[in-house]
């Protein structure tokens, strides 16, 4: 299995590892990296690789794994992830800044029971959250939180959300994830600055 989906314009069809070598003066060494094969309209091969090829290894993120339950304490519940990556997204409209291959953060929400679910970044320097919602749905945000991005979800469904923190620049940056079932005004007066 894939450790979660790319950011691409289709669903994931099936994942297969890669091995990278990278070659040294001394020694070469291998890294498994596990690199999904995507279906998007507009490729003309299916397994093609996303963003046009393997991702080295020392760049890729690992998805964080998060499972939350309605009422979930504590509240917001944060979650710290490197943001940016080497991928630019491509969900329409949600084509700013720069994303992990794979997701940051692959969180399973069940027993909302019509809560509303937020989530908001902050790091150390301009974040943006692309989220693909248990029914295919993208959104995306870069600046409604205070120049940082949040998104609430209202009557969120169990399933599982794909979030992905990504950078305005071009490098990588330590950023902080937050998940939260408050009302979304009132989150806002919580959350620190990086």
């Amino acid at each position: 299995l894939a450790p979660t989906a790319p950011l691409a314009g289709g669903r994931l069809r099936e994942a297969r590892p890669i091995l990278l070598g990278v070659g040294g003066g001394v020694a070469a060494f291998i890294a498994l990296v596990w690199l999904a094969v995507v279906w998007a309209g507009d490729w003309e091969e299916e397994g093609e690789e996303p963003w046009g090829g393997p991702v080295a290894a020392e760049v890729a993120t690992e998805t964080q794994y998060v499972s939350l339950v309605g009422g979930f304490i504590p509240d917001p519940h944060s979650v710290d992830v490197m943001a940016g990556g080497p991928a630019a997204p491509d969900q329409p409209g949600c084509t700013y800044g720069n994303v992990p291959v794979y997701s940051s953060v692959l969180l399973t929400y069940t027993g909302g029971s019509g809560r509303t679910l937020t989530m908001a970044s902050v790091g150390d320097g301009s974040t943006t959250l692309h989220v693909i919602l248990p029914d295919d749905r993208g959104l995306c945000d870069r600046d409604s939180f205070g120049g940082n991005p949040m998104l609430s979800i209202p009557n969120a469904e169990d399933g599982d959300y794909y979030i992905w923190v990504g950078a305005m620049g071009d490098n990588p940056i330590p950023a902080r994830l937050y998940l939260s079932e408050w009302d979304p005004a009132e989150l806002w007066d919580m959350l620190p600055d990086w």
